[in-house]
């Protein structure tokens, strides 16, 4: 599993599953993760993401998937 580790996938899976939310006519994406999960949470941050809730280990994050945001993740990778 390390060979897959820092390689920006968990980051471009976001983006696609972000991509396909807007695509679907959503307007924002909600996630929850645990507060001692740095890593996730960093991926989570650069992409947009923000905390709106926080219980006990668990954070409650949204991403609003407004025009231009969209627009970005929709671009091929090098263009991005």
């Amino acid at each position: 599993a390390s060979e897959y580790q820092n390689r920006g996938l968990g980051t471009e899976l976001c983006r696609q599953a972000m991509a396909h939310a807007a695509d679907a006519g959503h307007d924002a994406l909600r996630l929850h993760v645990d507060a001692d999960n740095e890593r996730a949470l960093a991926v989570y941050r650069s992409l947009g993401f923000v905390e709106v809730d926080r219980k006990d280990k668990r954070i409650e994050m949204r991403l609003a998937l407004d025009d231009e945001l969209v627009s970005d993740v929709q671009a091929p990778p090098a263009e991005r």
